[in-house]
C-alpha cells in the first residue's frame, strides 16, 4: 500500500467517528431548551415514558427502562455529574467520548446503588479534584452520558433525578 492510500485510511479509521459523532451532537443540541429528545448543552434531556414500539433513537429500547442523555461541552472546564441513591433500582450512565468507546459506566453492577459525585474533564485538565468525588477524564471536549433507569409501571411511572452542571 502506498503512503497517501495508507494515510488516507488512517484518517478515515480514525476521523470518520468523530465526524458522525459530531454531526448527531449538533443535531440533538441545537435548541434552547429541552424538546423530546433534544435539548441544549449541558443540560439532560429525561423522557419520562416508555419508548414506543417504533423508536429508533437507540437500535434495541428496552421496555421498561426510562432514558436520560446530556452532552458535555468539557472545552468550558470540568462539569460535576452527580445521581441520588438509587437503592436496589437497576440504572446505568454510560459515558462517552466522541470516539464512541465507553469511558466510564456508573451504575448498579459496576459502582453499586449509593449517591455519587463525579468530575468530568477534558483533554488536558489539570486540576485538584475536589474531595468526595471522582474524575471522570474524556480524551475528547465532548462527552454524551446516556443514562438508562429501569423503571415499572404503577400507575405512573417512577421518578428520577440527575443533574450535570
Amino acid at each position: 500500500m502506498d503512503e497517501s492510500k495508507a494515510i488516507a485510511m488512517d484518517a478515515y479509521i480514525y476521523g470518520y467517528s468523530l465526524i458522525t459523532t459530531e454531526v448527531t451532537r449538533v443535531q440533538m443540541t441545537n435548541v434552547d431548551k429541552p424538546d423530546g429528545t433534544r435539548g441544549p448543552m449541558g443540560k439532560f434531556v429525561n423522557i419520562p415514558r416508555y419508548p414506543p414500539a417504533d423508536y429508533r433513537g437507540v437500535s434495541a429500547p428496552n421496555a421498561d427502562t426510562l432514558y436520560s442523555l446530556a452532552w458535555i461541552d468539557l472545552e468550558k472546564g470540568p462539569t460535576v455529574f452527580s445521581h441520588p441513591d438509587m437503592g436496589k433500582r437497576y440504572y446505568l450512565f454510560p459515558m462517552y467520548s466522541l470516539w464512541m468507546p465507553v469511558i466510564h459506566s456508573p451504575g448498579t453492577r459496576t459502582t453499586g446503588g449509593a449517591a455519587e459525585k463525579f468530575l468530568l474533564t477534558g483533554p488536558g485538565w489539570k486540576g485538584e479534584v475536589p474531595s468526595g468525588m471522582t474524575e471522570i477524564k474524556s480524551p475528547t471536549r465532548y462527552m454524551l452520558i446516556l443514562g438508562r433507569t429501569y423503571a415499572r409501571k404503577r400507575g405512573r411511572l417512577q421518578s428520577r433525578e440527575c443533574s450535570a452542571g
